[in-house]
């Protein structure tokens, strides 16, 4: 996690033009913008498109269109810190968030987590993430993104760099987390942006693709089960990787749970039981 401070150089440092940050509502983070609005945005088409295309955003009082950095601290007192990587910002604000925030923090903080009673000393103990994204447009409409991108190819190229760079200097600790979900050009894009970095992916489980699941309420409703992070090996096959960060060797307790659960629960899906032998093979022969 980076200062505001921070942040800020890093976005100056790709001359992509930002607002202040503002703090969220309740205190416990804040967010960074564009300083482009859809009041004051020279690109008229683009106007037209939220306008007609996402009528919703004339609620809405941060009228910004791009979203480059969203902050939050949970307070508990905990360390660990969770860099979720998505597709694109929608309307969460610094008021209130939406569906997909609130799912990431039910999952990163989970603690008293009812569904835990499956998974006996399984649980998340984060206590901070952040989010950044593959494109960096406020959209919530996926099936019109491709329309938006086409309008901001400039933008979102120099916020590519900035999301880049800041993986590649992030604590080796931190866990970053794998959500932009099943659409192959997404992923193909991902594949090609990330693939030299030294990082470890993780996710809070696959789509029937093999690509990481979106935080969004519907993904996120229909995978509800393994709740700590999963190796994602699409990028970087970290399993293969002799060292193990501590974050790791904390996990190999939780594995042997896992392959407990796995391999004698009759209420989860064969899908992904069969997908999480073949993915912890190397590591369910390690442990007993």
């Amino acid at each position: 996690m980076y200062s505001k401070e921070k942040i800020e150089n890093l976005l100056s440092m790709f001359k992509i033009s930002f607002a202040d940050p503002i703090d969220l509502k309740n205190g416990t983070g804040f967010l960074v913008y564009s300083d482009e609005t859809i009041d004051n945005t020279s690109n008229s088409e683009l106007k037209h498109k939220y306008e007609n295309e996402c009528k919703e955003i004339k609620n809405k009082t941060e009228r910004n269109i791009y979203r480059y950095y969203y902050y939050e601290n949970f307070k508990n007192k905990k360390q660990l810190h969770a860099t979720i990587v998505m597709m694109n910002p929608a309307f969460a604000d610094s008021v209130e968030p939406d569906n997909t925030i609130k799912n990431i923090e039910k999952y990163l903080n989970n603690e008293k987590d009812a569904i835990l009673k499956h998974l006996p000393n399984i649980h998340n103990e984060f206590g901070s993430f952040d989010i950044i994204n593959l494109y960096p447009v406020r959209m919530p409409k996926s099936e019109k993104l491709n329309e938006f991108l086409e309008l901001t190819k400039i933008e979102t190229e120099k916020y590519q760099k900035f999301v880049k760079e800041y993986l590649s200097k992030i604590d080796k600790n931190h866990i970053v987390i794998a959500a932009w979900g099943d659409d192959k050009k997404d992923n193909e894009l991902a594949r090609k942006l990330f693939a030299d970095l030294d990082i470890k992916f993780y996710c809070y489980g696959l789509t029937k693709n093999g690509y990481p699941k979106h935080f969004s309420s519907l993904a996120y409703n229909n995978f509800n089960k393994f709740r700590c992070p999963l190796p994602y090996i699409k990028i970087n096959n970290w399993i293969k990787d002799p060292v193990l960060s501590d974050y790791d060797k904390k996990r190999l307790a939780d594995v042997r749970n896992l392959k407990r659960w796995l391999t004698s629960s009759p209420s989860i899906s064969q899908y992904y039981v069969n997908y999480m032998k073949e993915l912890l093979n190397d590591v369910f022969e390690q442990v007993e």
